[in-house]
């Protein structure tokens, strides 16, 4: 099964089909993305669930328009349920968002210090029943941040995945 078009940038299709059934078990109308790249994550999210709508923070680029003409969501009927933001995001202004998500993917940076301010911003993010995932979480950097972090948390990693998740729903 190939869930991508952009294999360099994709969840593999076991971390993708695990995020899609967390989705669609949550019916999770409000998702921030950390790390867009191509768009391929926020396209399958979005395409999951018509009622989701997607936060997805990238680094700034030098043409926003050539930028979004590259996502693999444009000109589907998935676009509409998808807002790209720019913004380095461990300086990103999170206000008009805080508590309001059901669901958290980082996905950006995978440096100590970025995963650790990511993890900070997202525990804002998310409302009281929200969910945390980590990629990447195999990273020895990111592994640290979320664990120095969250000590007394009960974050549990996915089978076959690089997937670290905090489900707030459970405490």
């Amino acid at each position: 099964m190939n869930l991508h078009q952009d294999e360099r940038w994709s969840l593999s299709d076991l971390e993708t089909l695990y995020l899609l059934a967390l989705i669609s078990m949550r019916k999770a109308p409000k998702i921030f993305e950390v790390g867009s790249a191509h768009g391929e994550t926020s396209y399958v999210m979005a395409k999951i669930n018509q009622d989701t709508h997607i936060f997805s923070l990238d680094l700034p680029v030098d043409d926003t328009v050539a930028h979004q003409n590259k996502m693999r969501w444009k000109n589907t009927p998935q676009e509409q349920q998808i807002t790209q933001l720019y913004g380095d995001s461990t300086t990103f202004d999170y206000s008009p968002y805080l508590g309001q998500m059901d669901l958290v993917l980082i996905d950006g940076d995978h440096s100590y210090l970025t995963c650790k301010s990511d993890s900070v911003n997202a525990l804002k993010l998310i409302n009281n029943k929200g969910i945390i995932i980590w990629d990447d979480y195999q990273s020895l950097e990111v592994r640290r941040a979320v664990n120095e972090l969250l000590p007394q948390e009960n974050i549990f990693q996915l089978k076959g995945t690089n997937f670290a998740v905090l489900d707030r729903s459970l405490t």
